[in-house]
């Protein structure tokens, strides 16, 4: 029981910092956008708000679940499972930010050429 106390103390201050996070980075972000004359940095502030959100989160959830008592077998499973979740986290993030660099080129530069 003492265990599964100290995970919630450490899980719910992280989803509120997340949430507290996300909120924060978008009304800064937008701010520090509408001064900027470029499309490009738009679309890449937009293409990465979700994926910090979704690590945060992801991470508030990782180290809690580390200081469960599991047994070995299924520790190394949760670790793994949760590995794997970083790694598409990652993918995910380098496929976004391709895409606004695409969009931005679809949009500035072949709108200039012939």
């Amino acid at each position: 029981m003492r265990d599964i106390l100290f995970a919630l103390a450490i899980a719910i201050p992280v989803f509120i910092f997340a949430g507290i996070f996300y909120f924060v980075f978008r009304r800064v972000a937008q701010r520090m956008l509408s001064r900027t004359k470029t499309v490009l940095d738009n679309m890449l502030i937009e293409s990465l708000e979700r994926p910090i959100f979704i690590g945060i989160v992801l991470s508030g959830l990782y180290f809690p679940v580390l200081h469960l008592p599991w047994k070995e077998s299924l520790h190394f499973e949760i670790s793994r499972g949760f590995h794997t979740a970083f790694i598409f986290l990652a993918a995910y993030v380098g496929i976004a930010l391709l895409d606004s660099l695409y969009r931005w080129f679809k949009l500035e530069v072949t709108s200039k050429t012939r």
